[in-house]
């Protein structure tokens, strides 16, 4: 054996044990996480079924409906926000990649319908900056706008309406942070959907939530109940995120949290109601995946 067949082997060897400290598990193993691909394309049709008509909890779908009928339509008439970026980057633009179609309308029109006095986002970015324009336009200043992100943007150390930037991690957050939240208020939350230990979508489900009082809305992000994670996302990206899993069990083992607005429901079980209050989103790789809930 050559010397350099050694150290190939060498870090083959070394590649091997680190994989087997990080995967102690084989992917799909009833053990691990991660899910295998195949073993979810072998069960598609129980997966991803025709549109379910028993959902494991109460959507409030005339809530929903009355919203899109009569509460978002005269409000976002005046959604006038451009497709292409501004050349200030502390400006909303609608083509962005991450925030954008029915789930900024829905925030847009929302907080004007709401007016809270306080909102505090896990998470920041494009959602900010629309959140931070409605309370300059149509709030007169008068919410106040906290972001919790640990890896922020330039752009939202610039933004003048941000009442506190906290560049840390939820999980350090302090709980009375949470507490100055109180009825009509919003939490408004894009976490990185994964629950294991130490993460902050736990922290946020088991001790941030539970301490929220009663009146409080909090946004959740890329939720597709009662449907599941689309098969692009789990079975060709494999993401493995498991956040809507939790949301779906609070929401049908008790009665601590009611729904007021999801945006994929009503796009798949609202489709006309949604339509002629969004316009016609066919076009969207994603659609909106935006899911709205209340402290009762």
């Amino acid at each position: 054996m050559s010397f350099l067949d050694f150290l190939h082997r060498r870090r083959h060897y070394r590649a091997l044990r680190t994989l087997a400290r990080w995967l102690p598990q084989p992917i799909g193993h009833f053990y691990s996480p991660l899910t295998d691909p195949d073993a979810l394309q072998h069960d598609a049709a129980r997966l991803w079924p025709a549109l379910p008509t028993d959902p494991p909890f109460d959507f409030a779908i005339e809530t929903q409906r009355a919203l899109l009928r009569e509460i978002l339509p005269p409000l976002l008439a005046e959604f006038d926000y451009p497709m292409e970026a501004h050349a200030d980057p502390r400006r909303f633009h609608r083509g962005n990649d991450q925030f954008a179609g029915p789930d900024a309308l829905t925030l847009y029109a929302l907080l004007r319908h709401w007016r809270p006095a306080r909102m505090i986002e896990v998470g920041s970015g494009y959602s900010t900056l629309l959140a931070a324009d409605v309370n300059r336009r149509f709030l007169g200043d008068g919410m106040r706008l906290t972001a919790i992100e640990p890896y922020p943007r330039d752009v939202l150390r610039a933004l003048p309406r941000l009442a506190a930037l906290r560049e840390e991690r939820v999980q350090d957050t302090p709980d009375h942070v949470f507490e100055t939240l109180h009825e009509g208020d919003v939490l408004f939350i894009d976490s990185s959907h994964v629950l294991k230990t130490g993460s902050d979508l736990v922290h946020l489900l088991t001790r941030v939530l539970p301490r929220l009082r009663s009146g409080v809305r909090i946004h959740l992000h890329d939720v597709f109940l009662p449907d599941d994670y689309p098969p692009q996302w789990a079975i060709e990206e494999n993401r493995g995120w498991n956040e809507q899993y939790a949301i779906a069990a609070m929401l049908a083992n008790g009665t601590r949290y009611r729904v007021i607005f999801a945006v994929h429901f009503v796009l798949t079980r609202l489709a006309d109601e949604a339509r002629a209050a969004f316009g016609d989103y066919a076009g969207l790789a994603y659609q909106g995946g935006s899911f709205w809930i209340e402290v009762v």
